[in-house]
């Protein structure tokens, strides 16, 4: 194990195990959703998707863990000032498996709006990735 992997490891006085949990979450945009069947049927549009992406070699250790958390599915929301796209580029770039599921804007059906991003990740609080969420459920 990298020394860097170790330090991260290590237990502080803010945490009470030094297990870093796998979590699913959905992170949705309420302001883009046209309602909350919407809303759902995204949900589980990005979920599937994840598990789609998680069948493949590149994920196996990932779903691994997944499975050993007990396969828990988080919701949270932005607080409206945030992007999802801006939110998906930083997780891509942190290397953390996501999908984000998109509607027709009803206005102009050639523009998509973005509804829910799903974002499976190893941490001990997703609001460490972006600070901006609250949990729903």
């Amino acid at each position: 194990m990298s020394p860097q992997l170790k330090e991260k490891l290590k237990p502080n006085e803010n945490t009470e195990s030094a297990e870093v949990k796998v979590e699913m979450l959905c992170v949705i945009n309420p302001e883009t959703a046209l309602n909350a069947t919407t809303l759902a049927i995204e949900c589980s549009r990005a979920t599937v998707k994840i598990m789609e992406e998680l069948q493949k070699d590149k994920w196996r250790k990932l779903y691994e863990d997944w499975t050993k958390y007990g396969k828990s599915v988080n919701v949270y929301q932005t607080d409206g000032a945030l992007h999802l796209y801006h939110l998906q580029e930083k997780l891509l770039h942190d290397g953390h498996l996501s999908y984000l599921a998109e509607v027709p804007n009803p206005h102009s059906p050639d523009l998509l709006l973005p509804v829910v991003l799903c974002i499976l990740t190893r941490t001990n609080d997703v609001r460490k990735i972006y600070p901006r969420l609250s949990k729903v459920n």
